[in-house]
């Protein structure tokens, strides 16, 4: 029986390390776009880069997830890719638009740094399972709150240093994660049982429509919004913006979603989580539709604030879902391919379409068909209801 005082220790460490995490994780993916149209890149061409790392992404977390699963613990792969991560951050600093080297970084801190947000949610799963009075929104809700400050403030430091600088600070703030993840202990009884018990298969996932049915909320929700991260830049520059405009938006986005991150536990126990997303699905196509007729960088900043309702609404109320009605055996496989679909599949989808869109309709054309597909997210949560596909 875990006492107070040791839960509250287990929830301070969560929260360093999901803190630290996302800190180190603003300085690469919540930038590519900019890195690259300001390293000589075109934007179609980092819209294509894009696409590939998210691709990369959506890849490697599933398979990291069995790993987890059947193999090694969450802690032991994260350090693992978080050393890796380091030497590569301060490489790309030195890049200075050498493209093969740029590439090869690239593509790199994407099976390193940038599938690391599923395997941060499943080891705070674990640490859940054994310390129940652990609430998932405070370390979660903390990652969002420092991420915030880490936008801003890296936002400014690229207008002011240049790229580089900024990719240090993720670098040291990687190193820091690791001190982090090193103070946490893990119940050496759930690294035992991994290879000698029997296994889960990875098909009972496909085979319950529960699961089946928030990755397809999710995936519609997330790909509209994938082009909030990757296109905002583009619109703030057509509005008069610059990067430090992406760092705000960036930064109060982050910030809005602390309140919900933090009081999900307590919302979930008062609203089923079923309902919880389906609320966010709205929220979504709110967030989208705003900008289309946004008029200003100021106006462009506000409308963030709704990730506070959307994001940081439909996120933890799915990872606590997922954590109900999943089983031991494939539950980190089930976090982290619910991360690859949110964080990489939609964005693949997103991008690609952005891509092919772009010359086409341009910059307001890709937030109108995004919009569209944030409304099928709404009404196949709405089907769902109809067809009793939620538990």
């Amino acid at each position: 029986i875990m006492t107070h005082d040791s839960v509250c220790k287990v929830t301070i460490k969560a929260m360093f390390l999901d803190g630290l995490f996302w800190a180190s994780s603003c300085s690469f993916n919540s930038f590519i776009v900019p890195y690259l149209t300001d390293n000589g890149f075109s934007e179609g061409i980092a819209s294509i880069l894009v696409t590939i790392i998210s691709t990369l992404s959506f890849l490697v977390q599933p398979i990291t997830g069995r790993f987890c699963d059947t193999r090694f613990s969450q802690k032991q792969v994260y350090l693992t890719l978080s050393a890796c991560s380091i030497p590569l951050l301060i490489l790309l600093a030195q890049a200075n638009g050498n493209i093969p080297l740029t590439l090869l970084c690239l593509f790199c801190l994407t099976i390193t740094l940038y599938q690391v947000p599923g395997l941060v949610d499943s080891l705070i799963v674990r640490l859940k399972k054994e310390n129940p009075g652990l609430n998932y929104g405070l370390p979660r809700g903390t990652g969002s709150f420092v991420f915030a400050i880490a936008a801003q403030i890296m936002g400014m430091v690229t207008v002011r240093w240049g790229h580089g600088a900024r990719l240090y600070m993720g670098a040291a703030a990687v190193a820091c994660s690791m001190i982090a993840a090193f103070t946490i202990h893990l119940d050496p009884a759930g690294d035992t049982e991994k290879g000698t018990t029997k296994k889960v298969p990875v098909s009972v996932l496909l085979k319950n429509k529960s699961y089946l049915m928030v990755l397809g909320v999710t995936f519609l929700a997330m790909t509209g919004t994938s082009c909030v991260n990757t296109y905002l830049p583009m619109l703030a520059t057509r509005l008069g913006g610059d990067s430090g405009t992406v760092g705000s938006s960036l930064a109060l986005a982050a910030l809005c979603e602390v309140p919900a991150m933090v009081l999900m536990n307590k919302i979930l126990q008062k609203v089923k989580a079923k309902r919880v997303i389906l609320t966010a699905s709205f929220f979504y196509v709110l967030r989208l539709a705003l900008h289309l007729v946004v008029p200003n960088v100021s106006w462009l900043i506000g409308i963030q604030a709704l990730q506070g309702l959307s994001f940081a609404v439909l996120w933890p109320a799915s990872i606590y879902y997922i954590n109900d009605i999943v089983e031991d055996g494939v539950k980190s496989t089930a976090v982290m391919t619910f991360s690859s679909v949110g964080l990489g599949i939609s964005n693949i989808f997103g991008a690609a379409l952005g891509s092919v869109l772009l010359p086409i309709v341009g910059v307001y054309g890709i937030f109108a068909v995004c919009t569209g597909l944030t409304i099928l997210g709404l009404l196949l949560a709405l089907l769902g209801f109809a067809k009793k596909w939620w538990i």
